[in-house]
């Protein structure tokens, strides 16, 4: 993590965020942070000290299974707010919370502003909404009754440019599976003649498919 010290930098990216939209409060003292790929924002290993306000990036939330194997719960972009529910319950994070590139976040330290932000009405429906997008990511695997072939060949449809796929990390998170489960199912679905394998990791979908 780095801190960006630059005042103006930060003011920039604050409005470039637009988060003035988000608050009643003004004077809010916002600071900027660095986050690389591979780093983690939060986690149960260690306290939440802020709220953090993703301006560019994407950051991937999972929980580890007793063997140590990645659960996926969410995929977060750009304009995410991160910390909401650590805020709410006053407990460090009950997820991992890792950078899936490098990450330019805005900070606001949760002890020193919760007494204005627990009285602005506008933050704290700005909050309902990521915390309603948070729990409709996490719960779509187990309410969806697509089988994950069929999951994965309407993604690549409809959200991958020419139906290709370069690196299988981000499926992990938007379809909600595990990576050898959905090794599997690129195995089974290139058997069939549905998906090309073009190289590692990389795959399009066929004429047929």
């Amino acid at each position: 993590m780095k801190l960006l010290s630059d005042d103006a930098e930060v003011k920039a990216l604050a409005e470039e965020a637009r988060l003035a939209e988000r608050f009643s409060t003004e004077g809010l003292a916002f600071r900027g942070f660095l986050y690389p790929k591979g780093e983690l924002l939060y986690s149960p290993l260690n306290s939440t000290e802020h709220l953090l306000f993703l301006v560019r990036g994407s950051v991937q939330m999972y929980e580890l299974s007793p063997d140590g194997a990645k659960r996926p719960v969410a995929s977060l972009s750009e304009g995410a707010v991160l910390g909401d529910i650590e805020f709410i319950t006053r407990r460090p994070s009950v997820f991992f919370v890792e950078a899936a590139e490098d990450c330019v976040c805005l900070a606001l330290s949760m002890e020193a502003s919760r007494t204005a932000l627990e009285g602005d009405p506008r933050f704290l429906w700005a909050l309902l909404e990521e915390m309603a997008d948070k729990f409709e990511q996490s719960a779509d695997a187990g309410l969806s009754v697509a089988p994950l072939e069929e999951k994965l060949l309407q993604y690549l449809r409809q959200n991958a440019p020419d139906g290709e796929v370069r690196d299988l990390e981000p499926l992990l998170y938007q379809l909600h599976c595990g990576r050898r489960q959905l090794q599997r199912v690129l195995k089974k679905l290139c058997d069939s003649g549905a998906l090309l394998r073009l190289g590692k990791g990389y795959y399009r979908l066929s004429g047929d498919a």
